[in-house]
């Protein structure tokens, strides 16, 4: 019995010491790499930001008479050029707007000038973005009643704060089509990026000088009565 129990503690050291030997020779397991941070993935604007004040030169479709205009009447405007947003993409030439006639006066009796008085509202990118318009106003016209067209822009200019241009000659006044107009962003304005178009080359830029062309369409025509 003696010998039974010796050799049974015998047996469990040995097993015990080479549990012990194999626990000390099997290595260590290694720690877990640490977690790859995520890569963000930049997205392209949605949108680009058009400054307010900033000047675009337009045509006016349509021509206009102080015989045929009324208050309130709306016009079609028409961007003469690419307006830029950003040193690639523009809003394109030809986006059409909306300017309205505020006054409109026939000439009367002993020469009195006829009167038109015209305010940019918006240019029309979409149903859902406009770009709101100020300082509208006409390329300098040429008129036998220079006098009369002088007190229209001037009243243009200071009574409305420059956001309409009064025409004024002897008879009616008129503004033929196709006439240069010169206006400039109310607001700034966010425009989806889907809605410009890329600008070829890298010209000089091509938003619109606030001066005069060379030769103005914008004749004023005198009509008699």
């Amino acid at each position: 019995m003696g010998r039974q129990l010796l050799g049974g503690i015998r047996l469990y050291s040995f097993i015990y010491l080479g549990a012990a030997a194999l626990a000390q020779v099997a290595p260590a397991a290694e720690p877990a790499p640490p977690p790859v941070a995520a890569v963000p993935v930049v997205q392209p604007a949605a949108t680009l930001r058009l400054d307010a004040l900033t000047p675009l030169r337009l045509i006016v479709v349509g021509a206009l008479s102080s015989k045929t205009h009324q208050r309130g009447d709306k016009v079609v405007i028409r961007l003469a050029e690419p307006l830029r947003v950003t040193d690639t993409l523009a809003i394109p030439a030809g986006t059409t707007g909306v300017a309205e006639v505020i006054h409109s006066a026939g000439g009367g009796m002993g020469g009195k000038p006829g009167e038109l008085l015209v305010a940019a509202r918006s240019l029309d990118l979409s149903a859902d973005v406009r770009i709101p318009l100020r300082s509208f106003r006409i390329a300098p016209a040429i008129g036998r009643n220079q006098q009369g067209l002088a007190t229209g822009l001037a009243i243009a200019g200071g009574a409305v704060g420059g956001v309409a241009a009064m025409i004024m000659t002897g008879g009616s006044a008129r503004i033929p089509d196709g006439a240069n107009a010169f206006a400039k962003t109310a607001a700034p304005v966010d425009i989806p990026v889907a809605l410009l178009q890329p600008i070829p080359g890298r010209g000089a830029p091509l938003t619109a000088v606030l001066a005069p062309p060379a030769d103005p369409k914008a004749i004023v025509e005198n009509e008699k009565e």
